[in-house]
């Protein structure tokens, strides 16, 4: 079975600009790409004048490959998965969702992004519960480090406010999406964290600003589901 062609128009019928057709001419050509996804910021309405063409293709390769260059003034970062990953993603294949389809072979695409959204619907496995205590001390005992006033402490402030939003979701038995999407989600349904974080995230924060966002992660109810270990 044949790949959809690559045209001005995808098989969503969204309009496909001059580039996303040279990258799909390219790999279809260069690499026997069957199906090619446009992901992220692009795909999804809320990409600006520095957002990267995410873009993620399928082909009979033994093992994953990554391209990222410059063409035209624009960033590119191009996955080549194999294309066993159509059938059976895992959970680092999260990051696709809401990919736009760009070629398919077939409806390989369409079924690929139900399997991830319904891996997604399922939510990711609970935190054993000695994990979740280790977590809540690891985040107290960076907050103290952070205060060295060195090199090192410098280092570990910027390692706690890295780790405390991955870890905001994680203690709540939620996905972890990357900054953009966790930042958006707090703003609507946390509007407290995502002051905090705003105001601890800044160059002049204080000591007590990072304080305060490791209260707001740290003593948040465990979910149920994650009070027994998996």
């Amino acid at each position: 079975m044949s790949a959809q062609l690559s045209s001005n128009v995808g098989p969503n019928h969204q309009p496909m600009d001059p580039l996303l057709r040279e990258v799909c001419v390219s790999l279809e050509r260069d690499s026997r790409a069957h199906t090619i996804l446009l992901y992220g910021s692009r795909a999804n309405g809320t990409e600006n004048e520095f957002s990267d063409y995410d873009i993620a293709a399928f082909a009979d390769v033994p093992a994953a490959k990554r391209d990222t260059r410059v063409v035209a003034g624009q960033f590119l970062d191009v996955f080549l998965h194999p294309e066993a990953v159509l059938a059976a993603p895992s959970t680092e294949h999260l990051t696709l969702r809401g990919s736009r389809i760009l070629v398919q072979r077939g409806s390989e695409a369409s079924a690929f992004l139900a399997r991830l959204d319904a891996m997604f619907d399922r939510g990711p496995e609970p935190l054993p519960p000695d994990e979740i205590d280790a977590r809540r001390t690891w985040a107290g005992k960076m907050a103290l480090r952070m205060r060295r006033g060195d090199i090192e402490g410098d280092f570990r402030r910027v390692w706690l406010l890295t780790a405390l939003l991955e870890d905001y979701f994680a203690l709540r038995g939620m996905w972890y999406q990357g900054p953009k999407k966790s930042f958006q989600w707090l703003r609507e349904f946390d509007a407290a964290t995502h002051r905090a974080f705003e105001n601890a995230l800044k160059p002049s924060a204080s000591f007590d600003a990072i304080d305060d966002v490791v209260g707001f992660v740290i003593a948040t109810p465990v979910p149920d589901d994650a009070t027994t270990a998996t």
